[in-house]
């Protein structure tokens, strides 16, 4: 078996590049999509499209293999069920999420998850964080409490 890529989606305040040199040395492959540049004046929902339209077109530009694991830092995590759509037009294998230190699950839908989901409380987070660990455990996802970044998405890419 092959592990996943694993693919740590944009968002500011998340030190993305010390996670994949971890994961690197972990031997995973880390693939860090663009940081999207979105004008100021967009309402939210208009932001989180383009950040998922920009995110799918990175992927299929740099034509990244399946499958892939998703990772999501905080509120990114919202991104993920229209993300998972996406690859799936793209017909990208995605065989795990994770989400890491974030304060609410993404809504459920008919079609996400559709891979396994990882939710991670990793050390130091803080108390809203830790109390999104009893929906996470309601939807079935794995729940990882204390763990490092590194050692929780290596766990779902392997």
């Amino acid at each position: 078996m092959v592990d996943a890529r694993v693919v740590l989606l944009p968002d500011e305040g998340w030190d993305r590049q010390r996670l994949a040199a971890e994961l690197v040395g972990l031997g995973l492959v880390a693939l860090l999509p663009d940081l999207p540049e979105v004008p100021a004046d967009l309402p939210p929902r208009l932001v989180d499209a383009r950040r998922i339209a920009l995110t799918a077109i990175w992927l299929n530009d740099h034509q990244v293999p399946g499958p892939v694991v998703l990772v999501a830092h905080g509120d990114a995590a919202r991104l993920l069920p229209a993300l998972s759509l996406s690859q799936r037009s793209a017909h990208r294998l995605v065989t795990g999420y994770v989400i890491l230190d974030a304060p609410a699950t993404p809504a459920p839908s008919l079609e996400w998850p559709d891979a396994p989901v990882w939710w991670v409380a990793s050390p130091g987070a803080d108390a809203v964080v830790a109390e999104g660990a009893l929906s996470a455990r309601l939807r079935g996802f794995h729940v990882l409490e204390g763990v490092e970044q590194a050692a929780a998405v290596a766990t779902a890419a392997s």
